[in-house]
């Protein structure tokens, strides 16, 4: 993920929703759900400490704003699980957990819409010549 995306995807958490009213609201519950069916591709410890945890449970539930409000409708169906028309995706490196999907009006992109690090903190390393 560049830079710019998570410089954007920071800056939109930050920022209050202006937009109108949302038509879902999401619980723990939903955001459990959606997490486990991308569960496969995480690791049985990390996947425990993302959906025993109410911190990154909310934080997870402001990202799927975020998508809806990209998005432009609703992500999770009835059963509470990412469109499959979104190609969810999880990666995992580590201790390190990035959840995508893919979607674009033109030209379809994968984003991470959610990450969450439990080892220590990632520092990109950058040389300056």
């Amino acid at each position: 993920m560049s830079e710019f995306s998570r410089l954007k995807r920071i800056t939109k958490s930050l920022l209050p929703s202006l937009r109108k009213h949302r038509e879902n609201y999401y619980n723990f519950e939903d955001a459990r759900m959606a997490i486990n069916d991308l569960g496969m591709g995480i690791a049985p410890e990390l996947l425990l400490k993302l959906v025993g945890n109410d911190a990154i449970l909310d934080d997870f539930i402001g990202s799927l704003y975020q998508l809806e409000d990209d998005f432009g409708k609703p992500v999770l169906n009835a059963s509470s699980v990412i469109l499959p028309e979104l190609q969810p995706k999880v990666y995992t490196e580590g201790e390190r957990i990035a959840f995508t999907v893919t979607y674009g009006t033109f030209r379809k992109q994968e984003i991470v819409f959610a990450e969450y690090n439990f080892g220590t903190p990632f520092f990109k390393e950058i040389t300056v010549e």
